[in-house]
């Protein structure tokens, strides 16, 4: 089965990758494998199929230490490489030595005959092995080694010139002075600092995140010209930006939250204002009540304005950002054990004092 044959070719050299006869159960395992890409020095080639027993990372794997092992040695011919058609498949020959078999399921994945595929992948792997040996050779080494060489001058020269704090100095006096004029006809002396201090630091973060990406793209740069490194070369923009792209669609996702919440904010502080307001009336004695003292306006206020606080929180605690995960509920639950733990006088004291005004013992 293929379950059997894919799991058996382990070492290399080997007469297949599987025993003849598929059964119809074998044939509906590959078309439901996965599959996973086999690369050379950072370069895809094709994609293969695996299952559960052969996995298709470790067959991609093995197939690439044969080509790479073909390109290593000095009399291999990549014409040596031929065709052999097999019951199971088609197979790419190095001699007497199998590189890899291409079997229906892979063909049907790619949506075209075997024979087809085989050739393809034929030509892919002699070029692959061309590649590898003309990036090791003498003289592409000197050549990507001067290039390397030549980044590297330009990225120590863009440095020293950021490094440099002159223009941001020049910047910052230049606004500085612009708004200290103005400052001084309206008596705002501080605000013309404030701002100052609020540009450099501006200049300081915009220089820092140029840095940054200087030195990315020279490392993309530098480590794409060598093959031991173009794998590493061919993740790092992915591993710097796949992590801002998905804070970027959670952002996204949480727009409606986020929406919500403002208007949750601004309901709250706008019925906030008004029961200011009111008990502001209250203890002015501009507006009365039946039974309600004066000097009992402002605690009442600050339980109202409590009150109001805390169903706000209660409502919006569904809608903010990572609520639902459990390390958000973990640190909520941590956070209230402190606060109840530290502050059980506090609260006792609190309300000792409201019992007190409100029995008017003052």
């Amino acid at each position: 089965m293929l379950v059997a044959a894919l799991a058996a070719t382990t070492a290399w050299p080997s007469a297949a990758e599987e025993p003849a006869g598929m059964s119809p159960a074998a044939e509906l395992e590959a078309e439901l494998a996965t599959t996973a890409p086999v690369e050379l020095d950072g370069n895809r080639l094709f994609w293969v199929r695996g299952i559960s027993a052969y996995p298709a990372e470790q067959r991609a794997g093995r197939i690439k230490d044969r080509i790479e092992a073909l390109a290593r040695n000095p009399d291999f011919q990549a014409d040596e490489l031929r065709l052999v058609e097999s019951d199971l498949g088609v197979k790419i020959m190095a001699g007497d030595q199998l590189v890899m078999n291409i079997f229906d399921a892979d063909a049907r994945s790619e949506g075209v005959r075997r024979s087809v595929l085989a050739a393809i992948n034929l030509d892919r792997i002699r070029q692959a092995i061309a590649d590898y040996r003309q990036a090791r050779s003498p003289h592409a080494l000197l050549r990507e080694g001067l290039f390397s060489l030549g980044a590297t001058a330009v990225l120590v020269l863009a440095l020293l010139a950021w490094l440099g704090r002159r223009t941001d100095e020049l910047i910052a006096r230049r606004v500085q002075y612009r708004i200290g004029s103005l400052g001084i006809q309206s008596f705002e002396i501080v605000r013309a600092e404030r701002i100052g201090n609020a540009v450099r630091r501006f200049l300081y973060a915009i220089r820092i995140l140029l840095m940054l990406l200087a030195i990315l793209i020279y490392l993309d740069f530098v480590l794409a010209r060598f093959p031991w490194t173009r794998a590493v070369a061919n993740r790092l923009f992915d591993g710097v930006t796949g992590p801002l792209a998905t804070m970027g669609q959670a952002l996204v996702g949480e727009i409606p939250d986020l929406i919500f919440l403002a208007i949750l904010f601004y309901v709250s502080r706008f019925v906030l204002r008004l029961i200011r307001l009111f008990f502001d009336a209250v203890a002015r004695e501009t507006v009365t009540l039946a039974g309600f003292e004066a000097e009992w306006a402002v605690p009442t206020y600050k339980i109202a304005r409590f009150a109001v606080i805390a169903f706000s929180l209660i409502v919006a605690y569904p809608y903010i950002p990572g609520s639902h995960s459990d390390a958000f509920k973990g640190i909520s639950i941590f956070l209230g054990v402190l606060f109840s733990l530290g502050s059980s006088s506090a609260i006792a004291n609190v309300i000792a004092g409201y019992l007190m005004t409100y029995r008017r013992a003052f």
